[in-house]
């Protein structure tokens, strides 16, 4: 039946139109009366020798791209009776940086009570970029919510934040910001 993989794709949308409805613009070029006829160019390529020297900056003497850290998405659910241990089948969609990084159908999301780690899944990001996650079940076993934890470098970052329709279908959405290295 292939109705499954698409009950995702509702969700993989909406983590995009989210992704886009935060997005920050990027600021204005700005624009002289010699620099009028290119300043469309110019918002997107690197700026000139001429203007870099008009404008002197300071950088950091290690101007290296960051590294990309380790990223563990864990997702369980919590059943509101605390004694469910049947593990639910859902999906999961990862985003990192705006961008589908990962999907997953047909997952084994295990309950709190069972024991059992919850579902983990890894990838990397580089610090500062967002980090959003969707969850999705078409039923649990017993009434309960889903729940979902990112943990950046090592770094917890709980967030439960429970979305839907208590009474349609149980998801999760979460998201977080990798932090930037400290010194």
């Amino acid at each position: 039946m292939r109705t499954r993989p698409l009950i995702l794709l509702p969700l993989a949308l909406a983590g995009l139109a989210l992704q886009g409805c935060t997005a920050t613009p990027a600021p204005a070029p700005s624009t002289s009366a010699s620099a009028a006829p290119t300043a469309a160019a110019s918002s997107t390529t690197a700026p000139t020798a001429a203007a870099s020297s008009a404008t002197p900056t300071t950088r950091p003497s290690s101007s290296a791209p960051a590294k990309p850290v380790d990223v563990q998405i864990r997702i369980q659910w919590i059943p509101r009776d605390g004694t469910t241990t049947t593990a639910a089948r859902g999906g999961v969609n990862l985003f990192v940086g705006g961008t589908g990084a990962d999907t997953h159908t047909k997952e084994t999301i295990p309950a709190e009570p069972a024991g059992t780690t919850p579902l983990t899944l890894r990838t990397q990001a580089k610090p500062g970029e967002k980090i959003q996650v969707i969850a999705n079940v078409p039923q649990l076993p017993a009434a309960g919510d889903l729940h979902c934890e990112i943990i950046a470098d090592g770094t917890t970052a709980p967030l439960d934040a429970q979305t839907g329709d208590p009474k349609g279908m149980p998801m999760v959405q979460c998201e977080a910001t990798v932090p930037e290295p400290t010194s």
